[in-house]
Parts: C-alpha cells; structure tokens; sequence
C-alpha cells in the first residue's frame, strides 16, 4: 500500500477512461475486420477464431509516370467508356444508314419445271430499292440524339481520364507521405524507449513515480501502434494507386516478392 497525490489521482482516472474507451473502440473494429474477413475468404465466422498476421514495411518501389500511362490504358472506368463510345458509334452509322437507299438482290430458280403453267417463269432476278422520303424527320432526330451521345461520352472520357490522373498523384503523394512517416515513427518509437528506460531507473532510485513508468510505457506502446497504422496505410495506398492504374494484380506480385 502507498500515497498518491490527487492530481495524480485524478490523471490516473483520466488514463484509465481513455484506455476503456480506445479499448471498446478496438474490439469493435476487430470485429468488423473479422466479419469482412470471413466475408471475403467465403467462410463461417466460426472457422476463423484468432486471425493473426505480421505487418512488416518494405519499400515498394512505383514510378508515378509509369504507372500514369498505365491509367490511361487499363483502368477500368476508361475501358468502359471506350466501349460506350463504339457502340454509339456503330448506333450512328445505322442510324445514318437509314436516310440512304435501301438496295436488295433477289433471284430463283426453278428446279422443278415440269409443273410450272405457261406463264410462269423458269427462273426470275431482280433488284429492290426502299427510300423512306418522309417520316417526320425522326431519322434526323435519332442521328442527332447519337450525335449528342458521342460528344457526352467524349466529355466524359476527358473528365474521367483527368480524375484518374489526379488520383494517381494523390495516391502517389500518400504513399511518399506514409514512407517518411514510417522511417520518422522508427525514431520516436527508440525515443520512448529510452525514456521508458530512463523513468524505470527514476523509480528504481526513488526519484520517479510508478506513474512516471506507466505513462513512458503508454508511450512506447502508442508509438509502435502509430507505426503499424503507418504501413498499414503505407500499403493501402500503394494498394489503391496498383487498383487505380488497372495493375491490381501486380500488388500481390510485390507482397509476395518482399514476404519471400
């Protein structure tokens, strides 16, 4: 048993409430992480009891300009729309095909001839012509609505394909941002681990509170975690800017080579 002064006291309470809190948090974050897991891996909650893995930083290095051009190529949203484009396209030309001529060939052959009467022919060709000449100008219309449509999707095209490219350099500048992150938490984690050491030989000597060596630990702990958050949206980002680019497949090619 010991004395602890009131204000200490009372810092402890406050430790203590935001430690319950942060902890509520996580467990329900896990519990989510858990539910999207089992959703994605196509099994029963019941067959994943304790998910665990390593999160270990390495340097994946992306060359932004590449991967830009890579964009313009294989995103996607890009590939649909050049797939609208054509179909709009080809809705065009029949469309336009309508305001021309028509033109048919037709001929027949009879093979059985002996039962043909006197007037009817042993064989017959000819040519057919149609030519809408009035209905309302309604062709016109439906050639200008496709009109309309190409130069939609074209607009689109151009917006689509400067949001992607802003997005690679959004994307590009998180994952610079989180690797400076990750390389400065790397000296503040061994910062609190020297004053974690420092505050124990405090209260080995008398000269510390046991709640000076609490707080340097939470310290410790909290600089790991912010650490582990780091990479963690150090690969997020990398994952998004490979998904982005339409190379989500080349993610899993750096996982594996940088695990191995």
């Amino acid at each position: 048993a010991g004395l602890i002064a009131n204000h200490n006291l009372m810092r402890a309470k406050v430790a203590l409430a935001e430690a319950e809190k942060n902890m509520k948090a996580a467990e329900n974050d896990y519990l989510i992480a858990k539910l999207l897991l089992t959703s994605v891996m196509g099994v029963d909650e019941s067959q994943i009891e304790n998910p665990t893995d390593s999160l270990v930083y390495f340097d994946a290095v992306v060359s932004a300009e590449n991967y830009l051009q890579k964009a313009q190529k294989n995103n996607p949203v890009i590939n649909i729309l050049d797939l609208k484009k054509n179909s709009a396209r080809q809705k065009f030309n029949i469309e336009r095909s309508k305001l021309l001529p028509q033109i048919a060939a037709f001929g027949k052959y009879e093979i059985y001839q002996k039962d043909l009467s006197m007037l009817e022919p042993e064989w017959t060709i000819g040519l057919s012509l149609t030519m809408n000449i009035f209905n309302g100008f309604q062709d016109y219309d439906d050639i200008k609505s496709t009109e309309h449509l190409i130069n939609e999707i074209g607009y689109m095209e151009i917006d689509t394909r400067k949001n992607i490219n802003l997005m690679i350099s959004k994307l590009y500048a998180d994952i610079a941002n989180y690797r400076e992150q990750i390389i400065l938490q790397e000296e503040i984690i061994k910062h609190t681990k020297d004053n974690l050491e420092q505050n124990m030989r405090r209260f080995d000597t008398g000269l510390g509170s046991s709640l000076e060596v609490v707080d340097a630990r939470l310290l410790v702990e909290k600089s790991m975690l912010d650490s582990k958050t780091a990479i963690y949206y150090y690969f997020e980002s990398l994952n998004s800017f490979l998904n982005t680019a339409g190379a989500s497949d080349e993610f899993t090619q750096i996982w594996d080579k940088n695990e191995n």
